[in-house]
């Protein structure tokens, strides 16, 4: 088993290293092809001089070959759509809509796929009028001039790539305001419409008993709607350090399976982390369960599964497979997609931090889940810390405390608000009771956000800094999570 261990640890870095090299460094995949030649080289020592632990160093250099070929193939697939399609050139065509239409506030994104070549086809993000409206799976004839996106400044020096951000996505091209028709629908996958349908009824029927901003914060928990809620309010929520809570991260997905837990607590313990575990399954689904849910799915189930066990040392090996796992489908994540970034090392942080954290933290109750909140939030907030500031450069004074007193209430305000939704489907009025609740939890939260994002001091923003800043940051992190664990052993058995 020992063995095993190993090999992910060494297989996870190599991969990851590959990916990495391929999408920043290597504009070719030759490298990939001589850490192939050299693994086979250290194989070949290793069987001549009878070293096993050579072959450890030789799955290293296979794996980073792999990465970095996985890689170049996705690169030069997304080139040869990018070189069927020119900057500047007029497109009509006829496109299938493949994911669920972004409501914006004067605009409404879709992202199309264009047929090309032999069996190929090239994703677009159109960017259209609010109406007509579309949906999934319809099929559109459209005209408009292709555009490359460009990258675009965030403020505070930086650049934010906002070409690679899409090709993550698998996006292109870009369309602004093009002529659309609809010529045809139900091209997509039928289980997914469902799924979306369902979304947009619970959405819609909050928007019956809700009002405002209580129904855009409501949007955000439940569905990752962040946008549903305005500039203002998601500025504040970022100074305040609480933005996470309306996005669909694994923290976030993590706190239903708790609640559900500590609802079963008259139940026998093993049901109780049963049912946590099929409650984020069930939240799963009733989102979407598009590639953002299904990835922070897998990273609630782990922390859960963590918690639950106490058992870090083989959970983190779980969190690589499941690493793995995603960027073998899709390299582009570890570089380029900052919610991929941010919620691996926030489940991390949840996983190691967050026992350590515990300890520090005597004096709350731990009623209400106030003590487990408090850790989980410190664990989390530093784990992301040096990618956020690189990445942002805003930095939260007040993030403990307005997390403290957000997350003691969001399990509830989730639960109002999905059951003012579920039952608003079929009655306003039967309906009114979970509403009240889900308004009364909504507003404090908004209330909390308000005043710590008032204060002078709730946020400081850092220029932009080079990236071995982060590296060094890391390291840090590391050594005094080393130094802290070997003089503190848990008594619960979370550290091993």
């Amino acid at each position: 088993m020992e063995s095993v261990r190993r090999g992910v640890r060494w297989a996870s870095a190599g991969f990851a290293l590959g990916i990495a090299g391929r999408s920043l460094l290597w504009e070719h995949a030759a490298a990939a092809w001589l850490a192939l030649v050299l693994a086979a080289a250290v194989l070949g020592v290793a069987w001549l001089r009878g070293r096993s632990a050579m072959v450890w160093h030789a799955l290293f250099l296979c794996a980073v070959s792999v990465g970095a070929m996985r890689t170049s193939g996705v690169l030069e697939e997304l080139a040869r759509a990018e070189a069927a399609f020119p900057d500047g050139s007029i497109l009509a065509a006829r496109a299938v809509v493949v994911r669920e239409p972004e409501v914006r506030a004067r605009s409404v994104q879709y992202t199309v796929a264009v047929p090309y070549g032999a069996g190929r086809t090239a994703r677009f993000l159109v960017f259209a009028e609010p109406y007509p409206r579309f949906s999934y799976g319809d099929v559109l004839l459209l005209r408009g001039r292709v555009e490359a996106p460009r990258p675009f400044a965030s403020g505070a020096g930086r650049t934010f790539p906002y070409p690679e951000w899409l090709k993550k996505e698998g996006v292109v091209r870009v369309l602004y305001r093009p002529s659309l028709e609809k010529v045809g629908e139900g091209e997509g996958n039928m289980l997914a419409a469902q799924l979306w349908s369902l979304k947009r009824a619970l959405l819609s029927s909050l928007a019956r008993v809700l009002p405002e901003p209580a129904l855009g914060l409501a949007a955000g928990l439940l569905f990752g709607e962040k946008r549903a809620l305005g500039d203002t309010w998601v500025d504040a929520l970022r100074a305040t350090g609480v933005v996470h809570i309306v996005v669909l991260s694994g923290y976030n997905i993590t706190l239903v399976g708790e609640a559900v837990r500590g609802a079963l607590r008259f139940l026998p313990p093993a049901l109780q982390w049963w049912g946590g575990g099929a409650a984020i399954a069930a939240f799963a689904v009733m989102v979407g369960g598009g590639a953002t849910v299904v990835r922070a799915t897998l990273m609630g189930l782990l922390a859960l599964v963590a918690r639950a066990t106490g058992n870090v040392y083989e959970i983190t090996h779980a969190l690589l497979l499941a690493g793995l796992a995603m960027l073998a489908f899709n390299p582009l994540l570890l570089a380029f997609d900052p919610s991929f970034q941010l919620s691996f090392l926030a489940t991390l942080g949840l996983i190691h931090g967050a026992p350590l954290a515990e300890r520090l933290f005597p004096f709350l109750p731990a009623a209400l889940g106030l003590r487990g909140f408090a850790a989980a939030t410190l664990a989390t907030q530093t784990a992301v810390l040096p990618l956020l500031l690189y990445q942002t450069g805003t930095f939260s004074l007040v993030a403990l405390p307005a997390n403290l007193l957000v997350l003691a209430v969001t399990p509830a305000a989730m639960l109002f608000s999905f059951l003012a939704g579920l039952v608003g489907v079929w009655s306003v009025l039967l309906a009114a009771p979970f509403a009240f609740a889900a308004w009364f939890t909504l507003s404090y939260q908004l209330e909390v956000v308000r005043f710590f994002a008032a204060l002078p001091f709730a946020a400081l923003t850092i220029p932009a800094f080079p990236f071995w800043l982060t590296v060094a940051g890391y390291a840090a992190l590391g050594i005094a999570w080393w130094r802290t664990t070997r003089r503190v052993r848990d008594s619960t058995g979370y550290i091993r």
